[in-house]
């Protein structure tokens, strides 16, 4: 009995040894190091008719070694399209072939690869960037012009501006504000990575990270505009080549510990993507928690995505209630918090009963009416008091305990 304890004792730390010491060669992929993935499956979720463009991609981390949680966001590393590149080019009357160093980067490289991999000059205009160009402009009409734009009382010219109006339509509204190669870098922000939330759970995918990615393709001064990563990863990413650049980030929004735990999702658009993952975690893993989704678009015959899905969830009662709101659908406007508040009693049942509730999504706007529906339904039950205060420290007290998650940009 000693000799088969000494000897599953060694076995144990002969197994630590081998596993810490593959931890310890195996790369780790990050922000400074990303794994070059391959996009498997892209597919367009929404039928003909629609407004909206949005995508489903399957992306095949197989080799990476990368692990990731229900509410865990997919990193992926866009470059900008190579006519937008030309056209800064243009504007700023260089080739391209000049060396330029960027900030925190000890090699030079080409201002055309800065263009295309380092920097974010596709709309977000500031009026730094404008008082930037005041210092360059040498005509005397366009100063003229560019003072009275930048006046303070003239706010909403201001503001219209810089909606409409792109890094290269300002070059080109002001040409005789000129700029060294050396000096374009600090114009611009950086191209930084962007997060989408994954729309997997790992216990069903392990190898695979789903992405719910909307398209931004859009028209201002009479020119087609789009969304770096959006068209990035959806239009020019070929299928089955490992040239995508992607980390996983960590995230604060998740699942309850315990599986038993009631869960109420509200994500209307793409904001369902991570309460995909939720079902799929829930339904791998058996978590005998009640599911009830809350989503929505404009309308339901050509926006309704995941239908297939949502539907098989019901039939296995992984789902248990799904609500849907179609905005578009009837004269009245209809959204995910009109529902909530339809269904008040249900939903403070489940609430009061230690259901978590999740909202992902629009920060401006639906998140804050929903959190305003769902303070107003608490105040209906009695449940805290009709004042900011309070209903402000409760709000940070689910918040902490974990039963009132955000995931909104």
């Amino acid at each position: 009995m000693d000799r088969n304890r000494t000897r599953y004792i060694f076995m144990a730390k002969v197994k630590a040894k081998i596993y810490m010491s593959l931890m310890m060669t195996a790369p780790v992929y990050n922000r400074n190091n990303p794994f070059m993935a391959k996009i498997v499956e892209n597919r367009l979720l929404n039928k003909v008719g629609s407004t909206k463009e949005t995508h489903h991609l399957v992306v095949d981390i197989a080799g990476s070694g990368m692990t990731y949680e229900p509410g865990d966001s997919l990193a992926l590393f866009p470059t900008n399209r190579d006519e937008d590149v030309l056209d800064m080019l243009d504007a700023l009357k260089l080739n391209g072939d000049e060396l330029v160093v960027m900030p925190k980067e000890e090699d030079p490289i080409t201002l055309r690869e800065a263009l295309h991999s380092r920097l974010y000059f596709l709309s977000g205009i500031t009026r730094g960037f404008l008082s930037k160009i005041s210092l360059r402009i040498t005509d005397w009409r366009e100063s003229e012009r560019l003072d009275q734009l930048l006046d303070i009382s003239n706010a909403k010219n201001l503001s219209d501006y810089i909606e409409t109006h792109h890094h290269v339509d300002v070059l080109r509204d002001f040409p005789s504000a000129k700029f060294p190669a050396e000096e374009v870098p600090a114009l611009f922000k950086r191209l930084n990575p962007r997060l989408y939330s994954i729309a997997s759970g790992p216990a069903a995918n392990p190898n695979h990270i789903h992405l719910t990615i909307g398209v931004v393709r859009y028209e201002t001064l009479n020119k087609q505009r789009v969304g770096v990563a959006s068209t990035y990863a959806v239009d020019r990413v070929p299928l089955n080549e490992a040239v995508l650049p992607v980390f996983v980030a960590k995230s604060h929004f998740g699942l309850p510990v315990r599986p038993e735990t009631d869960v109420i999702m509200i994500g209307p658009g793409t904001g369902v993507a991570p309460f995909l993952g939720f079902l799929q975690e829930r339904e791998a893993t058996l978590a005998k928690g009640r599911n009830w989704l809350f989503f929505g678009d404009q309308h339901q015959a050509t926006d309704f995505i995941y239908e297939e899905e949502f539907d098989a969830w019901k039939r296995k009662d992984v789902l248990t209630r799904l609500s849907l709101a179609w905005s578009r659908d009837q004269d009245k406007r209809v959204y995910v918090q009109d529902l909530l508040w339809e269904q008040r009693d249900v939903f403070w049942e489940w609430f009061s009963q230690g259901a978590c509730l999740y909202i992902c999504g629009d920060k401006a706007r639906m998140a804050r009416d929903v959190e305003e529906t769902f303070v107003r339904i608490a105040v209906e039950k009695g449940f805290v008091e009709n004042d900011p205060d309070a209903t402000n420290a409760w709000i940070r007290k689910l918040k902490k305990e974990k039963r009132y998650q955000l995931d909104v940009y």
